[in-house]
């Protein structure tokens, strides 16, 4: 009696593209992922420059009004 693989025995043509598949998905899965990721950072990081930079005009309007209030 000859052995005939199982559809799990991972021999079976249907154990290969199942394992294709599921390899395939993680792929996309794992890049859409990061570019969610990436641009969830990339908002952070400019939100961060841009208030970064309204502080500093402040502080340079701060000492231009301390500059003329001496003069």
């Amino acid at each position: 009696m000859p052995f005939t693989p199982g559809p799990y025995s991972g021999v079976s043509t249907l154990a290969l593209v199942a394992r294709a598949s599921a390899l395939g998905v993680g792929v996309v899965y794992g890049a859409v992922k990061l570019s969610i990721l990436k641009s969830i950072l990339e908002r952070q990081f400019w939100s961060r420059v841009r208030q970064q930079n309204l502080t500093k005009r402040r502080r340079q309007m701060r000492i231009t009004e301390d500059r003329n209030a001496w003069r």
